[in-house]
């Protein structure tokens, strides 16, 4: 089971879940095949790097929970 204190889920639209499945197939890494969950780690970090976001900047945003969903007090009566 995925350890939810260090990892957290995207989603990605069909076309660019295709794009992510041929750069995960020997075109991002020379040396072989990656995952997809790896492809997304790659350009973040490319693309953070390129933009001047450090690891203090990183540290300060909050990864928290999901918010709770409203319930409807009628259906609770």
């Amino acid at each position: 089971m995925t350890d939810i204190s260090l990892y957290k889920n995207v989603s990605l639209p069909h076309d660019k879940y295709r794009i992510a499945k041929i750069l995960a197939k020997g075109r991002l890494v020379e040396n072989g095949d990656i995952s997809i969950s790896k492809v997304v780690d790659i350009l973040l970090t490319r693309e953070a790097k390129s933009k001047g976001i450090s690891a203090e900047d990183i540290a300060k945003v909050e990864v928290g929970n999901r918010k709770k969903k409203k319930t409807n007090s009628r259906r609770n009566k």
